[in-house]
């Protein structure tokens, strides 16, 4: 276990657990820094953020900046990070986007990094996108279940919030005005409003 955010972000960057590494996928983070507002968890790096080094750089990336400047944050006060850390590639070493689905062994080889980086960076509340992240720390398999049961119920302290991914919605511009994402970002206001 890492013991700061150097340690940390070391660690998952010289991962080898799982057979993603051996087909040519790269552990792909932000520069883990502590005490941020959010913490914004995903499915697996695009393979334009591979490119680039850092999750959330396309045009999923660019909606959900845009979504939290419509909240009053700024992205930089956030930290965005994936329930798989590494690009998913096939056995052939092609990059392949994953189904979604919490089946995925990958799901389970990285979620003692997701627990880590919680631990070390300390942010005030999670927001997780698509059912692998949410099954990754909650063991809930379906989104809709978990915003009627638990919607913004303490994950080890800390509010937590279950959206569909927006690459759900990419084609459609509604993703930031669905119910569940609004009837979220009214919770969120409140909560950073407490939290300022």
């Amino acid at each position: 276990m890492a013991h700061n955010a150097a340690e940390l972000e070391q660690s998952i960057r010289s991962c080898h657990r799982c057979d993603l590494s051996k087909r040519g996928g790269k552990p792909t983070l932000r520069q883990i820094v502590q005490n941020v507002s959010l913490f914004v968890v995903g499915i697996a790096p695009t393979e334009g953020a591979e490119r680039l080094g850092e999750p959330f750089t396309g045009g999923i990336g660019r909606k959900l900046c845009s979504w939290l400047v419509s909240l009053g944050l700024d992205p930089n006060d956030v930290y965005f990070t994936n329930a798989i850390k590494c690009s998913v590639r096939d056995s052939h070493g092609n990059f392949c986007f994953p189904l979604s689905g919490v089946n995925h062994p990958w799901v389970e080889e990285c979620r003692s990094w997701l627990l880590e980086e919680i631990s070390v960076i300390r942010p005030k509340i999670l927001i997780l996108l698509g059912v692998d992240s949410l099954y990754s720390l909650t063991g809930y398999d379906s989104i809709s279940r978990y915003q009627r049961e638990k919607q913004g119920e303490q994950f080890r302290g800390i509010p937590c919030f279950a959206l569909n991914h927006p690459s759900s919605d990419i084609r459609i511009s509604g993703w930031e005005n669905s119910s569940p994402v609004q009837q979220a970002a009214n919770q969120l206001r409140t909560l950073l409003r407490a939290s300022s």
